[in-house]
């Protein structure tokens, strides 16, 4: 702790944490957006059976959550890759030069 070599790699391990975060919040809002247009208030009043009410939403989680997950997950890798270019390794492999302070 301390060191430029730990200072380095921690602010460099950050930026994955800031972009995991980021992307989180955004998907957190859309996916917060879409249940409240598919489900309103009152949607659980509308008069349909337990049975129905869990038919309509287990219909949502397959055609529209999970395809949002999987493109969540393909983000997510593109960001992290970018992250982690050669470009930024080679600077975090100079950055201390050859000592550890």
């Amino acid at each position: 702790v301390g060191t430029c070599r730990y200072d380095t790699v921690y602010l460099h391990e950050m930026r994955h944490v800031q972009a995991y975060e980021a992307l989180l919040r955004k998907t957190a809002a859309t996916v917060r957006e879409q249940l409240d247009a598919r489900f309103p208030p009152g949607y659980l009043g509308r008069g349909g059976s337990p049975q129905e009410l869990q038919k309509d939403l287990d219909k949502y989680v397959e055609q529209t959550l999970m395809p949002g997950v999987s493109r969540l997950l393909s983000q997510s890798h593109r960001l992290q890759t970018a992250i982690d270019s050669e470009e930024e390794y080679l600077r975090l492999t100079l950055a201390c030069g050859h000592h550890d302070s």
